[in-house]
């Protein structure tokens, strides 16, 4: 990670942390703790730090962008504690420190991942600088991402049998949604907000696209490689699926992810972002993303 984006991301970090502990009577009583948990994990919060460098470009409130981006990571999380559940991918880590399920109790995780997930929503309806029309369309979007056409149906799919009988065509439609759903509302959620027209809205949604599969294939390559400190989880947990790198091996996966970066850049640069800052910083965003895995 280049010094320019260390810095940006450290800082959004900082106040993204601070959002958290703020948050209103959320995280008050018997749940208090367990929720928190997961949520104080930390993780590079890659997906608050899209909205905010995408506002950004927008000059969008900061205030705005922190709440916004608030409940993308709410329903991000809530992903994680159930995809670590004993039913799911019977995870003992994340992020570099024992799971959900692991400190609490499996019926526990699956409530903080309840209360997560539905908190998510009621955080974006508290938000009173938006309008209410506004605050439809992004909860109108997460849920598309996050619901039974999005992450849960890419999770489902996760969950079939034979899943080293998968094509190409099938695990990237997979991860569209398992993983690149969130990553693509990310993209989207401050352009809603700025009331951006459609055909700009459509190459937000193209580069979110792109930068979601771009991190599943570098997350299959860490997993390949065996470099659970980067991945703050166990390697190997796919040996039994296949994946970016069981079809198309090491090589070609890099080359993918690599092509993947390529078109991101390119769809960045047509969004013609005037705010040359905000656009190195998604720039090197998108190298960050595949250079994971080196």
């Amino acid at each position: 990670m280049n010094e320019q984006l260390q810095d940006a991301l450290t800082n959004f970090s900082q106040k993204f942390d601070t959002q958290i502990q703020t948050l209103p009577s959320y995280f008050k009583g018997e749940m208090a703790e367990a929720m928190i948990y997961p949520l104080q994990a930390g993780g590079k919060r890659i997906r608050p730090f899209l909205v905010w460098l995408i506002g950004h470009a927008y000059n969008l409130p900061p205030q705005v962008l922190l709440d916004i981006g608030t409940s993308i990571e709410l329903i991000h999380t809530y992903s994680l504690v159930h995809d670590d559940l004993p039913a799911m991918d019977n995870a003992s880590l994340r992020r570099g420190r024992p799971t959900a399920h692991t400190v609490y109790g499996e019926a526990q995780a699956i409530l903080v991942g309840d209360g997560l997930l539905t908190l998510a929503l009621e955080h974006l309806t508290s938000i009173t600088n938006l309008s209410a029309n506004i605050i439809l369309n992004l909860i109108r979007a997460l849920t598309n991402a996050a619901g039974a056409s999005g992450m849960v149906l890419g999770q489902w799919m996760d969950l079939l049998p034979n899943q080293q009988a998968l094509s190409l065509e099938d695990i990237t439609h997979r991860h569209l949604l398992k993983t690149g759903a969130l990553l693509k509302v990310s993209c989207l959620f401050a352009p809603i907000v700025a009331r951006v027209p459609e055909g700009m809205l459509a190459i937000w949604h193209k580069f979110g696209d792109k930068i979601g599969l771009a991190f599943q294939v570098t997350d299959d390559l860490l997993d390949s490689q065996g470099e659970p400190d980067k991945m703050g989880k166990h390697a190997n947990s796919d040996a039994n699926k296949a994946t970016f790198v069981s079809l198309m091996g090491i090589s070609g996966a890099q080359n993918y992810a690599l092509t993947l970066a390529r078109e991101a850049h390119d769809l960045l640069d047509s969004t013609q972002v005037p705010n040359m800052t905000t656009l190195s910083t998604l720039h090197n965003l998108v190298d960050y993303i595949v250079e994971r895995g080196k």
